[in-house]
């Protein structure tokens, strides 16, 4: 098997229905870091209740409930934990509306036993509220990419970049939109 790092996606699965009717269908809902079988895991965790999140855990059982199974995908595979665990931060930073517990690069280990009882998940954002912008160094270590690569990039306008004090940063939006 397989030992090496990737990051996955569970998606909602075909005519799969929100509660108010919205058509949730190959949306994602959560977002992870694994290695081996890890990306199948998750069922069994919630089966025998030892998933220690609650949102996660009843998005899944209420798929099940309609007699479907979660959409399950690897979106990359990389050479060390280090560069899953950028991407899959990456991931979280831009995608709402996830069951994730946390921002990603760390799991759900090691968190206050208090933190899923407060935690609720972050509405979807629109492309207008999202105004954060990243590190070149970030951006070309999540693309696997050199700087200046990004900088090339940024001069084709394939990305689009504000200048906060002296340091160039790129827009989320933008890099959202070039992924």
């Amino acid at each position: 098997m397989d030992k090496s790092p990737y990051v996955y996606v569970y998606s909602y699965p075909d005519g799969y229905l929100s509660s108010e009717g919205t058509d949730l269908s190959g949306i994602v809902f959560y977002v992870g870091k694994g290695k081996g079988n890890r990306i199948i895991q998750h069922d069994s965790e919630v089966k025998r209740g030892t998933r220690h999140n609650p949102y996660f855990s009843n998005t899944l059982q209420k798929i099940w409930d309609m007699g479907k199974l979660p959409e399950r995908k690897k979106v990359a595979v990389f050479p060390t934990d280090e560069e899953a665990y950028m991407y899959e931060i990456a991931l979280i930073f831009f995608m709402r509306g996830l069951t994730n517990l946390t921002d990603g690069g760390v799991g759900s280990k090691g968190l206050p036993s208090s933190f899923s009882r407060k935690h609720k998940p972050r509405p979807p954002l629109s492309p207008a509220e999202t105004k954060d912008s990243l590190e070149m160094q970030q951006v070309a270590k999540m693309l696997k990419v050199s700087v200046d690569t990004i900088r090339r990039m940024i001069k084709r306008k394939e990305l689009e970049a504000v200048k906060v004090g002296s340091q160039l940063r790129i827009k989320a939006a933008s890099l959202q939109k070039y992924l």
